[in-house]
């Protein structure tokens, strides 16, 4: 038997109206959607969440790309690990001269000799290099070459494609504090339901848009963080070894070699010792006491200034909640700190 055509026009309208439905469906759920997330937001905003980017090779590379053809002699560079990315306050930096440029190439948990030697071979940078140094740093086996993957992700991987991809992941990040995988919806709802909170230590640290790591150790369990602290010093300091004088002799001339290439050119090279204290400072000392290392760093490498936070009863004055970094809300009293020792140092040089 044949359907009419009257049956199939309105078999057409019924099926219209349904997917009319669905669409109509659809468009509020998602409008619902976004009205919740957007309240959401703004409810982590006023419990003090702060947007936080991803530490990732993109973003030390992007940073890594704006250094390139700089020709300013007044812009600075920050090589180191986590206490020269998280000690040093960015906002300071950049305010005691707003003409300058100021880099944050540092990477938590990565020393800094492959970055050093990047920027002495492959840019004219004329600026100030502050590296921030620990003698096991410049041993193979103490992870001298560990920052040769963000060297080489930016020589053979960053690109202008990347570059989009990465200001568009930070725009939303800046816009939605939620897109960090921390306060994700579902994560925020199971650790609701876990652990009666979902601000279980899990915003301690927050890496801004120039790369500054804070720290804020109110939001974590201060004994915990420690004690991981002291279990990765130790094995740090362990896989390092104690280096045969030959060996120590080469190392120091290979760290040498960067810090004459950027001083020949007219740059200048100041390494740091960044604060540590109790039970991880008395680690460092036995390991590489500064008489037999740091002080032969210094004089083997050359280097314009050095400073060891020990000289220094300013640098002294700040505690390390963790044994190893500063808390945020010190970083800035520290940059002034340190900043006013090495303007001492430049003061010094103009007295003739």
């Amino acid at each position: 038997m044949k359907h009419s055509s009257t049956f199939n026009s309105k078999a057409e309208q019924i099926s219209s109206t349904a997917n009319f439905d669905w669409l109509i469906s659809l468009v509020s759920a998602g409008i619902l959607s976004l009205i919740v997330l957007v309240f959401y937001d703004n409810w982590l905003r006023e419990k003090g969440v702060e947007p936080s980017f991803e530490n990732s090779l993109q973003r030390w590379s992007m940073v890594r790309a704006q250094l390139q053809n700089d020709e300013n002699p007044s812009s600075i560079v920050l090589l180191g690990a986590s206490r020269m990315q998280g000690n040093i306050n960015m906002t300071a930096t950049k305010a005691r001269d707003p003409e300058r440029n100021v880099y944050q190439l540092a990477m938590e948990g990565l020393p800094p000799f492959a970055s050093l030697e990047d920027i002495a071979d492959n840019t004219d940078f004329k600026g100030t290099v502050m590296v921030s140094v620990f003698p096991s740093w410049i041993l193979e086996e103490g992870g001298k070459y560990d920052q040769a993957q963000l060297v080489d992700y930016y020589h053979d991987n960053w690109n202008w494609a990347r570059w989009i991809d990465t200001m568009a992941a930070d725009a939303v990040s800046n816009t939605f504090v939620f897109t960090d995988n921390r306060y994700r919806f579902r994560n925020a709802v199971d650790a609701l339901i876990n652990h009666d909170t979902i601000f279980q230590g899990v915003d301690y640290v927050n890496i801004s848009e120039d790369r500054e790591r804070r720290l804020d150790v109110d939001k974590i369990d201060l004994e915990q963080l420690r004690g991981r602290i002291l279990w990765s010093t130790e094995k740090e300091l362990t896989d390092a070894g104690i280096p045969d004088r030959d060996t120590w002799q080469s190392s120091v001339a290979a760290l040498k070699a960067p810090v004459e290439k950027i001083r020949a050119r007219g740059g200048r090279v100041i390494l740091i010792r960044m604060p540590s204290s109790g039970p991880v400072y008395q680690m460092e000392q036995t390991a590489f006491p500064r008489q037999l290392y740091w002080d032969s760093i210094v004089t083997g490498a050359d280097p314009d200034a050095a400073i060891h936070f020990a000289d220094y009863p300013q640098l002294l004055s700040f505690e390390l909640a963790d044994y190893s970094h500063l808390d945020r809300d010190d970083t800035l009293a520290f940059t002034h700190a340190l900043f006013d020792i090495i303007d001492s140092f430049d003061a010094d040089s103009n007295v003739s």
